[in-house]
């Protein structure tokens, strides 16, 4: 199980939950302010990243996460 994939099934509070890559967040009935600032917490601590005001407000989807990681280096082409 990726370090991602991981942290949002935390945050959604299921284990195995499963989202679409361009789900919205904010189309869960569970997403919350709160749950994200945890995946932004969340996020910083697994890669060791601090992400700036920019980049935390376009993590709204996986496929976005994705996105923002990889333009950091972080993914290095695997699906983390």
């Amino acid at each position: 199980m990726s370090k991602l994939t991981a942290l949002i099934e935390e945050l959604l509070e299921e284990p195995g939950a499963t989202i679409g890559e361009d789900t919205e967040f904010r189309d869960l009935p569970e997403w919350d302010s709160l749950k994200h600032v945890r995946l932004v917490v969340g996020l910083q601590a697994a890669y060791g990243i601090e992400l700036d005001r920019d980049e935390i407000q376009q993590l709204t989807s996986l496929s976005e996460i994705r996105r923002v990681l990889a333009g950091r280096g972080e993914l290095h082409g695997s699906p983390s």
